[in-house]
């Protein structure tokens, strides 16, 4: 070999080393760039699980919640629908007159409007307990005991 060919090969070939050290350094950077991006995705990605996670206990919760809500408002209707049956039953016997109406009261007593089976008597509106208490007084005590004859 001649020397210009020696030292064309030498350029030849600190070119390529020049070039293949000057790609490996930007890949590297490349590499360490995106290593960075997949470390921060997969940090990203455990949050979002996590936010899931609560988040999907809150809908169960809330799901409890509106299960408990629906069985209390079945059991509401089903007492309200009772309680206007009842009502409904009251009126009729109510509008059926000269039906004997029960009462729970002695047969010989009046009260104190003298009408036969009608218990009404007055007892006063502020004899029994003091305002804004909800002790009954001792003279409504007395009181309740006279209107129940003991």
């Amino acid at each position: 070999m001649t020397t210009p060919r020696w030292i064309a090969t030498g350029l030849i070939g600190l070119t390529a080393l020049m070039t293949t050290t000057g790609c490996q350094d930007g890949r590297s950077e490349q590499i360490t760039a995106l290593q960075e991006r997949v470390n921060s995705l997969q940090t990203e990605r455990d949050q979002l699980e996590q936010e899931l996670v609560i988040a999907n206990e809150n809908v169960d919760r809330a799901n409890q919640q509106l299960v408990q809500a629906n069985q209390d408002l079945d059991a509401a209707r089903r007492n309200a629908m009772d309680l206007q049956a009842r009502l409904s039953q009251a009126q009729l016997l109510a509008a059926q007159p000269g039906q004997p109406r029960q009462s729970g009261l002695p047969a010989n007593w009046e009260g104190a409007s003298g009408a036969p089976g009608i218990a009404w008597t007055d007892i006063g509106d502020t004899i029994l307990f003091d305002s804004g208490k909800a002790t009954l007084k001792d003279s409504g005590k007395a009181k309740l005991r006279e209107v129940v004859g003991q």
